[in-house]
């Protein structure tokens, strides 16, 4: 009897946990599991915010801006590159956004809310478009990528014959050396360690 009792309940027992139902159930705790694990290790790869350079590692120029005609509201222009020392390289702020995005905004001699946004590929500053929101990811030692969070395309340079001619598009990861930025960090009085803090002299 006392045999039989414990044969039907692990009949029972094994029943249970082949029901669709359970199998479901540990599905969605799995998945939830690796969606938390996945937004871990977004924010781990976020930059911290302050107001840095961005420099492309490839050609050694710097993101920029135009001159801008002194107009309300500001115009859209396309984000450049430039040497070192030319007035149009931008002081970018970048802030947290939600699951460890940040916000990209010119910060020297421009509009509030210029912040870096898209239009099509091309990578622009607006102060019309709702900021868009980006990735800074660890692409090797001191160097990182500036995607759209949960997509591939990455900022990727073409310097150009100018600096006039040159761009910055959003196209496929492909690990490339014009796919590579150095983020130098310019407020000191607010500096920490970080691995995106790669520069002390700018």
């Amino acid at each position: 009897m006392k045999h039989a009792c414990q044969s039907r309940h692990h009949a029972i027992f094994l029943t249970m946990f082949a029901h669709p139902s359970y199998r479901m159930l540990k599905s969605a705790t799995s998945f939830l599991a690796l969606s938390l694990i996945a937004l871990q290790v977004v924010v781990a790869q976020t930059i911290q915010k302050g107001i840095y350079l961005i420099q492309d590692t490839d050609s050694g120029k710097f993101l920029g801006i135009d001159s801008t005609p002194d107009v309300y509201p500001p115009i859209d222009t396309p984000v450049r590159l430039f040497n070192e020392r030319t007035p149009f390289v931008q002081h970018w702020r970048v802030e947290e956004a939600k699951d460890g995005a940040v916000i990209i905004s010119a910060a020297r001699n421009s509009p509030p809310g210029y912040n870096i946004v898209t239009r099509g590929d091309y990578v622009f500053v607006s102060t019309e478009k709702e900021p868009e929101l980006w990735a800074v990811e660890s692409a090797g030692p001191g160097e990182s990528q500036i995607k759209l969070p949960f997509n591939d395309k990455v900022f990727t340079s073409y310097p150009g014959s100018s600096p006039f001619d040159s761009k910055i598009v959003l196209q496929p990861a492909h690990g490339l050396p014009n796919q590579r930025y150095r983020f130098v960090r310019l407020d000191r009085n607010l500096y920490r360690s970080t691995r995106f803090n790669v520069q002390e002299s700018c």
